[in-house]
């Protein structure tokens, strides 16, 4: 469930941004900051959602003009060929299949 303390625009918690990613419920109408990307349609998505292979922007355009090959700094290949979201990586979930986005995850 997405924290009411998970406010775009302001710091964000790794587990907050996670959690707003797989919910779905982020987009929030305003002048987008420094480490945010502007969508076509005017709505805001954390920086790190833009070119990480999940179309966020309700028109897609966080996806447009993007590697194909799971080369983007947003992006995370797994052994098993799949390209994964990068904020998934180390998150507890095996969102690979293979558990390689699991693997070599700092302890703490």
């Amino acid at each position: 469930m997405l924290s009411k303390l998970c406010v775009l625009g302001v710091v964000m918690c790794l587990v907050c941004v996670i959690n707003a990613k797989k919910d779905k419920r982020y987009l929030v109408r305003e002048v987008c900051n420094s480490s945010s990307f502007q969508c076509a349609d005017k709505s805001c998505i954390p920086g790190t959602w833009y070119c990480d292979t999940d179309e966020d922007c309700p028109d897609g355009s966080d996806e447009a003009r993007c590697p194909t090959d799971c080369s983007g700094e947003n992006q995370f290949k797994c052994n098993n060929g799949n390209c994964i979201t990068g904020v998934f990586k180390c998150d507890g979930d095996n969102d690979c299949g293979d558990r390689s986005d699991e693997l070599n995850c700092p302890s703490g």
